[in-house]
């Protein structure tokens, strides 16, 4: 695919998506928007710049918008982040979906206890 710029992706290892995975496994939690609210929890199974694949306890229809609230490994200064991803479902099975970023953001979650 040539988008007229020169630009063309690179495949990495038969991969024809745009943006690199990376298989990490994060706790989160998921909400749809709109009319049809489904909530839940689940885990992150890989991220990229352009999306997130996810664990779900049940089926989310696709093409909802929907909001993700990562918990995220690193502290900053001793506070605990979150990694917030608003974008649309664009596959879905009965344990797993995936999202289409449009936009994300860190959110301080809370202070850490050390002990």
């Amino acid at each position: 695919m040539n988008s007229g710029s020169g630009f063309v992706p690179t495949t990495i290892q038969g991969e024809r998506r745009w943006h690199r995975r990376y298989a990490i496994e994060l706790d989160m939690r998921y909400k749809t928007l709109g009319k049809q609210v489904i909530e839940g929890s689940g885990r992150t199974l890989d991220l990229s710049s352009g999306g997130v694949s996810f664990s779900v306890g049940q089926a989310v229809p696709s093409g909802l918008a929907a909001e993700l609230w990562i918990d995220w490994p690193v502290a900053l200064n001793g506070i605990s982040l979150r990694l917030v991803v608003f974008g649309k479902i664009v596959r879905s099975a009965s344990d797993r979906a995936a999202l289409r970023m449009y936009r994300h953001e860190f959110r301080l979650a809370g202070r850490l206890c050390l002990s």
